[in-house]
């Protein structure tokens, strides 16, 4: 890899928000566009208070009608402020300027240690060491004053030009404390290579929350590479919960024998089984140091050799920063247009995960704007078979019988309220029927997708699958089956079957970075099945008649299956059947 494709912190600064030269509040003059995080955007200034060089994070202008994205930024000054230590960086003060928001930071001269790991694909052993104790010690800080990063990872540490690794970006940081204990459930977010099983579940997290994720840097530090990667998100969230680290393989060669055990306890899927702290992790690994050979005294020299190298090779592909120019007060500023549609930006939305009951992982998600106006997405999948007759239906009880030779059929349903005269729902299973006061659910039986992400939020299982109806079908969003089966299998972890018939289809046929999984369709299908829905038992009934190793009492249950579904009137089955 040359040092232009090298994932150096600065970029060009393409859709900033700030003109080159602008004031902030009178104080900060901004010299120029470092890049762009998930919340924000960060710039160079001049501080003309302290007269000293700082970093400017400005939370992105399309974010600002969210008062969750506003929280969010707003917790970063206020948890970061509380944290004065050497290896994390410094939050100088938080300001607005009109409709902008900003956090003014240390301006740390450096490179992320993502560029430092694959400069060579890997540190040196003493390297990697020098830099795994000084991430153990900004952990300790932060967990010292109630802090859980929640998004610590390689990208979100910069190694300045003195060798020292430094923290960043607590634009996710919540506080935690030992007498309130974890911290509450629900939505999460962080990035999925480095996710925690607990925190992939929307699990209440702690510290150890951090130390996890502090094992895939580990790993990253000696072997250039992560643990466990995939195709997307929820292939590499499901092995994350399901799957051991690749600690015996040819891929961990690079990782002293001494070290496999400290990675293998910070990557155990029980937090319980983790070190209990950043210090004794530390400890741990000062531990093995000291049994190793002395390192020579030129240890940080050579990671400051490498710092300076690759920031001689970012200052040749982006320039020197051009000197500022004199330019007036606050009104410089100048809000570029972003290229995003405000009214197309909707909420934050958490979205399940895989495995209905053993892993119900959850990630932020945004939505997907129409071509040209998309700001991000999921991998688009390959394609598969679409989901047969996805329905929004949820049931009043997962335990009701399979349907019987006169049960009535049900038909595939809007998530609107249902005619009052329909007599087609099946016994046992009831509509979603929205409240008449909540506009999410009517726009949602309109087929808009902003309508189904916020009933999905507010707690309507129906809604969900129906936004993952919407994304399989490329209705109002784009076509991304990945998204799909995440929003199925919130519908399903909520209750409604529907949503347990159509993650069934997405594991029978398969989905980019997601295998096909027969035994868990099967499942799907059975738990849909068992509480009345026909799709579930005909879909079911087909996979053990098409399934080369199904056997013969599988087969004769699968003809079952059909059988009773076409006597409840489902007309797809009494054709599989004839």
């Amino acid at each position: 890899m040359s040092h232009h494709e090298l994932p150096l912190r600065r970029r060009t600064p393409t859709g900033s928000v700030l003109a080159q030269g602008a004031v902030l509040s009178g104080r900060y003059h901004i010299l120029d566009y470092i890049g762009e995080g998930g919340m924000g955007q960060v710039y160079r200034a001049h501080d003309r208070a302290l007269d000293e060089v700082v970093a400017i994070k400005v939370l992105l202008p399309h974010l600002l009608g969210s008062p969750l994205m506003s929280q969010r930024f707003l917790s970063e000054i206020k948890l970061a402020r509380k944290v004065t230590h050497r290896n994390v960086c410094r939050i100088h003060d938080y300001g607005e300027d009109g409709t902008l928001g900003y956090i003014s930071m240390q301006f740390v001269e450096g490179i992320e240690l993502t560029a430092l790991i694959a400069q060579s694909g890997g540190l040196a052993v003493d390297e990697a060491y020098a830099i795994a104790i000084q991430l153990a010690d900004g952990l300790q800080a932060i967990h010292d004053e109630g802090i859980v990063h929640r998004d610590f990872k390689a990208a979100n540490v910069m190694i300045d030009r003195r060798g020292n690794a430094r923290l960043m970006d607590f634009g996710i940081a919540k506080l935690w404390n030992a007498e309130r204990g974890l911290t509450t459930e629900g939505q999460i977010a962080g990035t999925p290579a480095y996710m925690s099983p607990e925190q992939a579940a929307g699990e209440p997290i702690d510290p150890r929350t951090d130390l996890y994720s502090m094992g895939i840097v580990l790993f990253e530090l000696f072997t250039g590479s992560r643990p466990f990667t995939a195709e997307n998100a929820v292939a590499v969230m499901y092995k994350h919960a399901h799957e051991e680290p690749p600690l015996d393989g040819p891929i961990a060669v690079a990782i002293p024998a001494r070290v496999k055990p400290i990675i293998r306890k910070l990557l155990a899927k029980q937090r319980s089984d983790r070190f209990s702290s950043s210090q004794e992790l530390k400890q741990a690994l000062l531990d093995v140091r000291a049994a190793l050979p002395a390192f020579g005294p030129d240890t940080t020299e050579r990671i400051v050799l490498k710092v300076q190298q690759l920031r001689g090779a970012l200052d040749e592909t982006v320039g020197a920063p051009t000197p500022p120019s004199p330019v007036g007060p606050a009104q410089a500023v100048t809000h570029r247009r972003s290229g995003i549609n405000r009214r197309g930006l909707w909420q934050l939305l958490t979205a399940a995960g895989l495995v209905t009951g053993a892993f119900s992982a959850t990630i932020l998600l945004m939505w997907r704007a129409p071509e040209g106006e998309r700001t991000g997405s999921l991998p688009a999948p390959a394609p598969v078979r679409a989901p047969q007759q996805p329905t929004t239906t949820v049931a009043t009880s997962s335990e009701a019988p399979p349907p019987t030779a006169n049960r009535e059929a049900r038909q595939p349903a809007a998530i609107a309220a249902p005619d009052t005269n329909d007599s087609s729902a099946s016994p046992g299973v009831a509509r979603a029927t929205p409240a008449a006061e909540s506009p999410a659910l009517t726009a949602c039986g309109r087929g808009e997708p902003r309508g189904c992400g916020d009933a999905c939020e507010a707690g309507n299982s129906a809604a969900c699958t129906q936004l993952g109806v919407l994304y399989n079908r490329g209705a109002g969003v784009a076509r991304d089956l990945t998204a799909a089966a995440l929003y199925y299998d919130r519908g399903c972890s909520g209750g409604d079957l529907a949503g347990c018939n159509n993650l069934g289809t997405i594991y029978q046929h398969g989905a980019s970075g997601l295998q096909g999984d027969r035994s868990k369709a099967a499942s799907l299908y059975e738990r849909a099945c068992n509480g009345g829905h026909l799709d579930g038992c005909a879909n079911l009934g087909l996979l053990y008649l098409n399934e080369p190793d199904s056997s013969v009492q599988q087969r004769t249950r699968g003809r079952e299956l059909l059988r009773q579904a076409c006597a409840a009137g489902l007309a797809r089955a009494c054709r599989a059947a004839s």
